[in-house]
Parts: C-alpha cells; structure tokens; sequence
C-alpha cells in the first residue's frame, strides 16, 4: 500500500468534529469484508471526511474506489513510473498542487500541458497518471476542507479531442464522481479553447448536476482570481510561486520515490470478486454500454412498467449464470418483447447464451484487427438518419468490394452485429426496425462462400434473441439466381420472418415502405451518400473499441452456474455433419 506521510492525531486534533470511534468501526467493517483488502485507520479517515463523516456513505465510497481500481484497467494498471510509457507521458502534462491554500482552506491543482504535440498526447496515460498523483499527494496531504481543480487549456487543439477515448472518459468521469476520497469544491478552465462547444458534447454525457455545476470557464485570467488569488499561482502566470516547471519536478521526484511501493499498491489496493458477498460485479456492472437516456425512454413510452422492468433486472441479479445487465439494456428486451415479463426473460437467456457459444459471431471482436476492418470494407450496415413515418429506424446494408474473394461472411455478420448492438444502445427505444439490403455486385462467387451452419446461428439469433421489433426486411436490386438464396436460406426462416420479407425488383417500389427522401443521394433521395453514413458507423464502431473488448468479454453465460443442465451449442443447433447435404452445388 501507498504509505501515508501526515500524522493521524494531528488530523484528529484539527477537525474535531471528526469522531475517531466511527472510524475505527468502518476500519473494522473493511477488515471483516472477505474480498476488501485492509486498509489502515488514516486511509479510513480520508474517505470519512471526504464523505462528510456519514459511516454508511464511505462505505459505499471505499467499495466503489476499490472496485474501479480493479475493474478499470485503463487507470489503474501498469503503474511502473520507470517504464517507458510513463516517462513519455511525463513530459507532456504537468500535474502540480500548488503549495498555498485558498483562503477558504482549499487546495489546489493545476494541469497544464507541457508538449503541444497531439501525437504525443495518451488521454488514458495521461489520467492514469494524474490519479496516482492525487493518490499520493492526499495521503501526504492529510485531511483538507475542499480542492479545486484548475485545467490551463493553452495548446490544446482538436487533435487532442480526437485522441480522447470516450469509454476512459466515461470511466474517469464516474471514479472522479462516485469513488474519489476528496471533497471537490470548483473545476476552472483558463485559456479556455475556441472549439468549448465540442468538448463538452463530448463530457456533458457523464456529468453530473452536481459536478457540471462548480465547473467555471475564464476567458480572462482575471476572473479566475476571484476564485484563486495571483499571489498563489506560479510565476509563469504573474503569481509569487516558483515556476510551473520547477513545481512539477518536485511533484515528479514524489513520485519516482515511491516506485516500489506502487508496483505493491496497485497488486494490492484491489477487490477479490470472487469472495464477494452476493454476486461478483464486472465493468459492465460499473458502465454497461448504453447512451440513452433512461427517464426520457419512460416518457416517450409511459405504457412501459417501470416496475416490470426493475423486477426484471433483479431476476438477472440473482441468475447465477449470468452477467448483471443494466435497467437499460433490460429496458430494451422489454420493450422489443412488446412488455411481456416472461417472454423478456427467455430471450434475455436466449441472447446471452448465443453471445456465449456462436463463436464465429461473438468472438474475436477487436474492431482495430486487421480481419474485421477488411470486413468493414466489404460491406457497410449504416442506419438511415430518419424515421419512417410510422415511426421506424431503417438501416440500410450494401456492398463496398464486389470482390468475392474479399467476401467472409461470418465476420460480415459479426461486424454488422456488433455494430447492431452498439447502435440499439444509443438509439434508445423505437417502435420497430427496417431493414434495407442491396444484393448489386452479389454474385454467385459470394453465394458459395457462405457457411450453412452459420447462416442458421445467424437465422436463429436474428429471430430469436435479437432486442429489437423487426417490422420489414427489404431486397432491392434482385439477383437473377434468387431461388438458390431462398434454398439454402427457407429451411431456417420462420413464417413470420417470411412473411415480412420483400423483393423488389425496380427501387421506386420499396417507396411505399420507406419515403424517397429518406434514402441516401445514390438512391435518389435527399439524405447523405451510404458512404458517408457508412463512414459515420465505421467511427462509431472505433470510438468504441475498448468497450468492444470489454463487452466481449463479459456479455456471456457461465454454464457452470446455469441452474439445471447446462447448455452447449450442440443443444442449440446440432452438429455441423447434418448440413452438408445443403451445401450449393
């Protein structure tokens, strides 16, 4: 463990309102928790007064700190400030406390950054850092009345914008937020930049009231001494401190001093999930994937039973063999189940367990890997940017590379359902789903590369586990051969699949379905080239990569704990040996 550098009878002596006996019992609960590391009476004091010395408060805060210590990796693993990474991002940003308090008591840090390169700027390296800084400083610090954060925007471009991941921000937001053991008192951005606008789009998200509300932008620097005086600030910025530079390399030799003991902390400040009381949590527990907003779906929808929903996600919790979902990923099966508790339950078994044993769909995710990005150049998923008027999202697929030597359809499929899954999570609830598919440049080439067990897997997890309403499913440019589409594809479609299926063989008869200017310029109609949309899918898909990974990892069943026999996927869809027969000639 870090070691802590103040003297804890000094602390107890300076807020007397503090009482000792509350801390040596929460000292005393973290030890009698089987998966808490101990922790020592003065790192139980930090949380205590950063929680406003309410006992049941710190509780959850210290569950949820160490929590993210273990579950966000990107912030709290590999901490050796000698390796190469570290001493590279270094050097970029400064992290400073300066060495007066405000007049109310309050300390504060100032961060700034050193090198305006962006290609030298690692958003998760540079946070990583900044957070074993406070970690530290706070435990040298001892107990303050309140912190203010001071962010000098000076050579920040939007190029650092784009070298932000929004899952780490995401994360950092809710540590900052949920498990951080200091009471924050303002956030001040000097020098601020002329493109604000997007750096809030991109923050507002996951802020909170609370902290959104001490957030404070200065054009002037002036207006920022109201809130910390010159005299405090270094000289680079006409105060009487030593320079911004010299500070930090104070702050540097802090930490390279304490190498070792940041290589024990980060093995030990960690949950043991597996000694847990109740369920063991995972990231997805912390952040799921979803970006809608949850009170605005139950406004849009009020037929939807709150209660049915929350009902829901406690039967989850309490399903051994499941990971935890969120009310909002909840939400979604209900609604696409038209709000039947029951049948939400089978499909919410139903899509877990295909994401857990339909490997050629579920597996091997990373969307930056040289096998999924040629898929994504093979064909494009791109939802159109309205709704029909019947209140539909249609998402519109065709070919990019009419090369069927190019043409892998697992890896189709698992692009295009991936970013299936991702784009449901943003889009929030909607009355049903279009699909439009353009078979120009499908060839019979493409036909004969197609796997007949994977195209059941796929058959059956479309009808059967998908969370959405699909009201249409449309062919437009029709192949001569359509009859060998239909023979090896019939033998795995429902009739109610079938029947909403269509083929049109001239484009101005799907106009019926879905208005002419909802379609992209290439089609006719009013809306941006598919290429473009396409373009706007492949960004989302890798702003999101990490989550990817993580959501790969998580989303499944562990049979071992199913109640019952567990599944294979021999239970799901026989043996491959029973197909053959289907093959094309």
């Amino acid at each position: 463990m870090l070691s802590i550098d103040f003297d804890l009878a000094e602390q107890y002596a300076r807020f007397p309102k503090v009482k000792v006996e509350d801390v040596q019992k929460i000292v005393a609960w973290v030890h009698d928790q089987p998966h808490m590391p101990n922790l020592s009476e003065a790192e139980v004091l930090l949380f205590y007064f950063a929680c406003k010395c309410s006992t049941e408060v710190t509780k959850q805060v210290i569950d949820k700190n160490l929590t993210c210590h273990t579950h966000i990796e990107e912030l709290f693993s590999n901490l050796n400030v000698q390796s190469q990474e570290i001493q590279r991002i270094i050097n970029v940003t400064a992290f400073v406390p300066l060495p007066r308090l405000t007049p109310e008591g309050y300390r504060v840090f100032l961060v700034k950054l050193l090198d305006f390169d962006p290609s030298n700027y690692n958003f998760a390296e540079r946070a990583k850092l900044d957070l074993l800084f406070l970690d530290i400083f706070i435990r040298k610090d001892g107990l303050q009345k309140g912190y203010l954060v001071v962010f000098d925007q000076a050579g920040a471009t939007l190029r650092h914008l784009s070298r932000v991941n929004v899952m780490v921000l995401k994360k950092a937001f809710y540590y900052f937020q949920e498990a951080l053991p200091i009471q924050l008192k303002g956030v001040h951005f000097i020098n601020v930049v002329p493109f604000l606008d997007k750096f809030l789009a991109m923050c507002t998200p996951f802020m909170k009231k609370e902290l959104f509300d001490i957030f404070h932008f200065h054009n002037k620097l002036e207006d920022f001494f109201q809130h910390v005086p010159l005299e405090m600030l270094p000289k680079d910025y006409g105060g009487s401190e030593a320079g911004i530079k010299q500070l930090y390399e104070s702050t540097c030799g802090m930490i390279i001093k304490k190498h070792q003991e940041i290589i024990e902390y980060e093995k030990l400040y960690r949950i043991d999930e597996k000694l847990r009381p109740g369920k063991p949590k995972n990231a997805a527990d912390l952040f799921g994937i979803e970006d809608f907003d949850l009170a605005e779906q139950y406004a849009r929808f009020p037929k939807v039973k709150v209660e049915d929903v929350q009902k829901i996600v406690a039967w989850v919790h309490d399903q051994p063999h499941m990971p935890n979902l969120s009310e909002a990923e909840v939400l979604l099966f209900y609604f696409a189940c038209k709000c039947s508790t029951e049948v939400t339950k089978q499909v919410i078994d139903k899509n877990l367990t295909c994401h857990t044993h339909i490997e050629e769909l579920f597996s091997n995710l990373n969307v930056q890997s040289p096998q999924i990005q040629r898929a994504i150049n093979v064909s494009s998923l791109a939802p159109l940017p309205t709704l029909t008027p019947e209140g539909y999202r249609v998402f519109m697929s065709n070919f990019r590379d009419f090369d069927a030597s190019n043409f892998n359809f697992p890896d189709m499929l698992k692009v295009h359902l991936v970013f299936l899954d991702i784009f449901i999570r943003r889009d929030g609830l909607q009355k049903g789903y279009v699909v439009i598919i353009d078979q120009t440049g499908f060839t019979l080439g493409h036909l004969s590369r197609m796997n007949v067990m994977v195209l059941k897997k796929a058959f059956y997890y479309f009808q059967e586990a998908l969370p959405i309403q699909l009201k249409g499913v449309h062919i437009i440019n029709v192949v001569p051969f359509l009859d060998k589409i239909l023979a090896l594809c019939s033998p795995f479609i429902k009739k109610e699949l079938f029947d909403i299926l269509h083929f049109h063989n001239k484009l101005e008869d799907i106009f019926q379905y879905v208005p002419h200017d909802m379609l992209p310029k290439d089609y006719g109609g009013s809306e941006v080239e598919i290429k473009q949309l396409h373009e706007r899918s492949e960004r989302m898909m890798i702003s999101k990569h990490q989550e990817i990974i993580e959501y790969e990892k998580l989303y499944r069943i562990d049979e071992k704990l199913r109640p019952g026999k567990p599944k294979k996927v021999s239970d799901l869809f026989g043996t491959e040996g029973n197909f053959k027969k289907l093959e094309i000639d």
